[in-house]
């Protein structure tokens, strides 16, 4: 199952336009990905200070189908499309409403903070990862 959150975009989210400017967007992404890690039990603070654990971005591609305004309330849906021992696959959907304003995949790698070299997810971390890619394959 996919997790969801809310997040509402602010003045300070739009351009010149009055439209949501993309690098707000991807702000607003990181702390859900941040907020995902930490409903499934790994809030990064903990992951960074306990495991030594940071995790970067691999690889980020978004679309962008219709834009977002000051006042909107967004949806955030975060589902894990594939895990290995080092990376994790999320495909991202943010709505307004029914409306797909815009979709990304994103690959999370895990590095230690010690090397700033890859490294492995934390088992209970990856069982977790790989258990919400099977459900979403079956959804």
């Amino acid at each position: 199952m996919a997790f969801e959150t809310r997040r509402k975009l602010t003045f300070g989210d739009a351009d010149p336009s009055g439209a949501a400017y993309f690098p707000s967007y991807f702000h607003l992404m990181v702390g859900v990905v941040e907020e995902f890690f930490a409903h499934l039990g790994h809030p990064w603070a903990q992951l960074a200070q306990e495991r030594q654990i940071i995790t970067p971005t691999a690889h980020l591609e978004a679309h962008f189908l219709r834009p977002g305004f000051p006042g909107d309330e967004l949806t955030f849906r975060v589902a894990v499309k594939r895990a290995t021992p080092a990376l994790v696959d999320l495909h991202h959907e943010i709505r307004r409403g029914e409306d797909l304003l815009w979709a990304a995949d994103h690959t999370l790698a895990a590095a230690s903070t010690k090397t700033r070299r890859g490294t492995l997810w934390p088992e209970p971390l990856r069982d977790a990862f790989l258990r919400l890619a099977l459900q979403d394959a079956g959804d």
